[in-house]
């Protein structure tokens, strides 16, 4: 699973910075660019000042990306700047922080894409392709670290949550590095993925109907 307090769980009352964080991933699945603190602070119905300010906290806490202009480029794991994985829902391009963001955004969004990454031991190129947020095949698999390994971050936990090729490579990388955690299969790494993404997913989907009786 992720580290403990990456996304908002369904009935759980959230506080500022987590409203924002989901507000953010809402914009940038909607928009598939950098997120100014304008929109967000528009969206949220609060003054500029005030999400400037918690964007800063996020950014300090390593919960948040930002470009240098102070435009939101990536949160709850989904991002509009390149990293080692690519992520491709229907025809729109991503990048998320780790292997779990992949899978569970678009397990989530129970749509087609794929998933491309490279095996950390081997460097060899591993693509996850996806139907109806469903894996078309379980070769690869999901290394999820465990949540008390590191502090939850996008520089401290994410790096440790990849795809590899097996689930022997995947140990031998685990051993290597001392990480404690898990090898699980695509299957049911998208499992878990997509019920801790399913809020936010929802929240856009409620975004999308409110504009369209707009």
């Amino acid at each position: 699973m992720p580290a403990p307090d990456a996304l908002v769980p369904p009935g759980t009352p959230t506080d500022a910075e987590q409203r924002l964080r989901a507000a953010a991933f809402r914009a940038l699945l909607s928009t598939r660019r950098p997120v100014a603190p304008e929109e967000l602070a528009g969206a949220l119905g609060a003054q500029v000042g005030v999400i400037r300010e918690t964007l800063g906290a996020l950014v300090g806490a390593d919960r948040i990306r930002t470009d240098e202009g102070g435009r939101v480029v990536g949160s709850c794991g989904l991002s509009v700047v390149p990293s080692r994985h690519e992520l491709r829902v229907g025809r729109r391009r991503f990048w998320t922080w780790c292997a779990l963001d992949a899978v569970g955004i678009l397990g989530a969004l129970g749509a087609d894409g794929r998933a491309r990454s490279r095996d950390p031991v081997t460097g060899a190129p591993i693509e996850v392709r996806f139907r109806a947020g469903e894996p078309v095949d379980d070769r690869a698999v999901v290394f999820l670290a465990a949540a008390d390994c590191c502090p939850s971050g996008v520089d401290s936990w994410c790096p440790k949550v990849n795809f590899f090729a097996d689930a022997a490579a995947a140990r031998a990388w685990a051993a290597r590095e001392g990480v404690a955690g898990e090898v699980v299969g695509v299957r049911e790494a998208t499992r878990r993925g997509a019920a801790q993404w399913r809020p936010l997913v929802a929240a856009v989907e409620a975004d999308r109907g409110a504009g369209a009786d707009g």
